[in-house]
């Protein structure tokens, strides 16, 4: 089986105060960003679906991806 190329990108960044949860949904992969980092979420989405959908709260950041879409973390990184 040929391997699957995460060619999408997506930065998060945590430009609150205090620290943010990041949650890669339907799979609930999480991540906690600091004040001032940011991440790199790599991804390959279905181009039939919508690709991502984002919710920012207080305390969390959900980025949803479709059932059949491949995504992970990528990087943690100061800004």
């Amino acid at each position: 089986m040929a391997e699957q190329v995460l060619d999408k990108k997506l930065y998060v960044n945590n430009d609150s105060a205090k620290p943010k949860t990041v949650i890669i949904e339907p799979w609930a992969d999480e991540r906690i960003l600091q004040p001032g980092e940011k991440c790199l979420i790599a991804y390959m989405t279905d181009p039939r679906f919508e690709e991502v959908e984002i919710d920012c709260g207080d305390e969390a950041i959900t980025v949803h991806f479709h059932t059949g879409a491949i995504a992970e973390f990528a990087e943690i990184a100061e800004k």
